[in-house]
Protein backbone atom coordinates (compact mmCIF):
# COMPACT_ATOMS: atom_id res chain seq x y z
CA UNK A 1 0.00 0.00 0.00
CA UNK A 2 1.39 3.39 -0.97
CA UNK A 3 0.77 5.03 2.41
CA UNK A 4 2.89 2.42 4.19
CA UNK A 5 5.66 2.95 1.67
CA UNK A 6 5.41 6.74 2.10
CA UNK A 7 5.76 6.35 5.87
CA UNK A 8 8.70 3.95 5.45
CA UNK A 9 6.95 1.03 7.13
CA UNK A 10 5.88 -1.12 4.16
CA UNK A 11 6.96 -4.24 6.08
CA UNK A 12 4.25 -3.49 8.69
CA UNK A 13 1.42 -3.96 6.22
CA UNK A 14 0.13 -7.45 6.92
CA UNK A 15 -3.22 -9.08 6.31
CA UNK A 16 -4.52 -12.60 6.63
CA UNK A 17 -7.39 -14.24 4.76
CA UNK A 18 -8.75 -17.73 5.18
CA UNK A 19 -11.81 -19.65 4.08
CA UNK A 20 -14.69 -20.05 6.48
CA UNK A 21 -16.84 -17.95 8.74
CA UNK A 22 -15.89 -14.89 10.74
CA UNK A 23 -15.12 -16.96 13.85
CA UNK A 24 -11.61 -16.82 15.30
CA UNK A 25 -9.90 -20.19 15.08
CA UNK A 26 -6.90 -21.47 17.04
CA UNK A 27 -4.83 -21.01 13.87
CA UNK A 28 -5.83 -17.31 13.80
CA UNK A 29 -4.66 -16.82 17.37
CA UNK A 30 -1.40 -18.64 16.62
CA UNK A 31 -0.75 -16.31 13.69
CA UNK A 32 -1.52 -13.27 15.86
CA UNK A 33 1.01 -14.49 18.44
CA UNK A 34 3.57 -15.13 15.69
CA UNK A 35 3.15 -11.51 14.54
CA UNK A 36 3.63 -10.28 18.12
CA UNK A 37 6.80 -12.34 18.48
CA UNK A 38 7.98 -10.92 15.14
CA UNK A 39 7.59 -7.35 16.41
CA UNK A 40 8.70 -7.67 20.01
CA UNK A 41 11.37 -10.35 19.80
CA UNK A 42 12.62 -9.65 16.26
CA UNK A 43 11.72 -13.16 15.10
CA UNK A 44 11.27 -13.86 11.38
CA UNK A 45 8.12 -12.45 9.85
CA UNK A 46 5.31 -15.03 9.62
CA UNK A 47 4.57 -16.16 6.08
CA UNK A 48 1.42 -15.87 3.98
CA UNK A 49 0.39 -12.49 5.38
CA UNK A 50 0.06 -10.69 2.05
CA UNK A 51 -1.64 -13.40 0.03
CA UNK A 52 -4.89 -11.98 -1.29
CA UNK A 53 -7.89 -14.26 -1.78
CA UNK A 54 -8.44 -12.81 -5.26
CA UNK A 55 -4.99 -11.83 -6.58
CA UNK A 56 -6.40 -10.78 -9.96
CA UNK A 57 -8.59 -8.10 -8.31
CA UNK A 58 -7.33 -4.53 -8.73
CA UNK A 59 -8.53 -2.22 -5.98
CA UNK A 60 -9.96 1.09 -7.12
CA UNK A 61 -9.78 2.49 -3.57
CA UNK A 62 -5.98 2.72 -3.34
CA UNK A 63 -5.10 4.02 -6.76
CA UNK A 64 -4.02 7.64 -7.07
CA UNK A 65 -4.63 9.79 -10.15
Amino acid sequence: MPVYEFLGVAENHMMHFREGNHDQLPSDFKLLLDVAVHYFEKAPRPGNLRVLPFPEYVSKLHSAP
